[in-house]
């Protein structure tokens, strides 16, 4: 089980999760799930049904720059 953690960790370093991303721009869950549907730009993609969010990306949004196209 363990070993399940450190390998998803080392996968997961580029991707964050809606939760993760709300917590980073210490905003609700609901307000990210607004800005997406507000067309704001994040580097969203989903896998599967669940959204995911380049760090980059979140990073420059929150430093008020423009993802990267």
């Amino acid at each position: 089980m363990n070993d399940q953690r450190a390998m998803r960790s080392d996968l997961d370093v580029d991707m964050m999760t809606l939760t993760e991303v709300a917590k980073y721009l210490n905003v609700h869950k609901i307000t990210i799930y607004r800005l997406i549907k507000a067309d704001v730009q994040f580097g969203q993609f989903k896998v599967g049904r669940v959204p995911r969010f380049s760090c980059e990306d979140i990073v420059r949004f929150a430093n008020g720059e423009p993802a990267q196209q």
